[in-house]
């Protein structure tokens, strides 16, 4: 079973899927306005109710960044050297435990990176959450990203959406996306649509001609999502360890640690007492 919390809005939409053979089937869904903002209730019914053990996370548009840059010809890409570089491009603070990133082909002379960032303040209560529950993070995606998922590997297109008053449009090439632009309220779309083709061809050499026919359902994407666990440099993926939880959503080992130093030393302290003493 594949389980998608879509938490995009004013109610968190759960979402069960299986794989029939080739294919990726809505079994169930259940829309709960109550669970908003509750996250340790929604992950504990997730677990009590329905006895899921992974889950996948659909996020707002607005709540997540994709970005392009070139850095120096003959640079070490490391992931420290794209938090930097990140943080002089993208609003927010930077956590690497709610980023990825890949290299890309771009023009430009030097090396293409492409960054994915999630809201610490967003993303990080959710890990915990989830982490209490004993529920794994698979991966968290906005609609965009989500959607990318349910085209071939051969395709270029792209998609506007929502259908009725869009807000987005993105580029998808070979299955991966490529870049998101927010329309804003007042421009055609006929013109964000040219835009869009004429930066995608400009920065990343791909010609872009065909506005996809629908709109796929991005929880129906991001179960379709084949690769959950990445490495730097490979796939975009948050959490980027996929089956290990990250850093700070693991339950704490300091305290145990502490019990067990102070057991050792109350130990040798009666040890020392019996010997020196009671032993006389």
């Amino acid at each position: 079973m594949i389980t998608v919390c879509s938490i995009t809005g004013s109610h968190v939409v759960i979402s069960f899927f299986s794989r029939v053979g080739k294919k990726v089937v809505l079994t169930k869904s259940l829309q709960t306005l109550s669970l908003v903002g509750q996250y340790p209730a929604l992950f504990g019914m997730l677990v009590s109710e329905y006895a899921v053990k992974t889950v996948r996370i659909l996020v707002s548009e607005r709540d997540a960044y994709l970005k392009c840059f070139l850095l120096p010809k003959g640079t070490v890409v490391t992931r420290d050297a794209v938090i930097q570089k990140a943080k002089e491009v993208i609003p927010e603070t930077i956590d690497e435990r709610c980023m990825d990133w890949r290299q890309v082909d771009i023009k430009g002379d030097g090396v293409g990176v492409q960054v994915y960032v999630v809201k610490k303040d967003i993303l990080m209560p959710m890990f915990e959450a989830a982490a209490h529950a004993g529920i794994t993070v698979e991966c968290v995606e906005p609609p965009s990203f989500a959607m990318s998922h349910a085209f071939s590997s051969h395709e270029s297109s792209l998609i506007v959406y929502p259908e009725k008053d869009p807000k987005y449009i993105f580029a998808v090439h070979n299955g991966t996306i490529l870049e998101v632009m927010r329309i804003d309220e007042g421009t055609n779309v006929e013109d964000a649509r040219k835009t869009m083709v004429a930066y995608i061809d400009r920065v990343w050499a791909v010609p872009l001609k065909m506005t996809a026919p629908h709109v796929p359902d991005p929880a129906l994407g991001l179960a379709m999502k084949k690769e959950t666990i990445g490495h730097d440099n490979t796939i975009l993926n948050v959490p980027v360890h996929g089956n290990e939880l990250p850093v700070a959503t693991r339950p704490s080992r300091v305290i145990p640690l502490l019990i067990g130093i102070f057991a050792v030393e109350f130990i040798g302290v009666c040890i020392w007492f019996w010997v020196h003493y009671m032993g006389k």
